[in-house]
């Protein structure tokens, strides 16, 4: 074999067990993806069976104004992030089938979850025109 050919094989191989790690740290278990795709379906939103994005961060200790006017809509919807402070959580974005606006754009919902559970949800569009949403606030919902 040559040195170009073993080179091309490593590289490869290597790919793939990097890929598994990652995957392994920060993917999804099927348990959470069933019950978040479940929450969603239960307010009426359809989803893909499978988020389009995973993300992970912090929740501040102290909210700034645009924490503070996103915990509204939390609290709209049942949540409250103050709770969670300082909590490292997941997002988890699906892509949003039956949203009035959903042929124009990507609607997404995004469920927050800390250790197994749902602290956090809203339905947004991004962009010029975007906006966001309580999860629970269905108005826009094409049934």
């Amino acid at each position: 074999m040559s040195i170009k050919i073993k080179v091309i094989v490593s590289a490869i191989a290597s790919a793939a067990v990097l890929s598994f790690v990652i995957l392994g740290f920060f993917g999804m278990d099927g348990q959470t993806n069933g019950m978040v795709v479940e929450y969603l379906n239960s307010l009426g939103w359809q989803v893909d069976d499978r988020p389009a994005e995973i993300s992970h961060f912090k929740i501040p200790n102290e909210f700034d104004t645009v924490f503070n006017t996103y915990n509204v809509f939390q609290l709209e919807a049942g949540f409250d992030l103050s709770e969670y402070r300082g909590a490292r959580v997941a997002r988890y974005s699906y892509t949003v089938r039956n949203h009035s606006r959903s042929a124009t754009g990507e609607v997404r919902a995004n469920v927050y979850v800390h250790k197994q559970k749902i602290v956090a949800a809203d339905i947004s569009q991004s962009g010029r025109d975007g906006f966001m949403r309580a999860v629970t606030d269905t108005s826009d919902m094409i049934k």
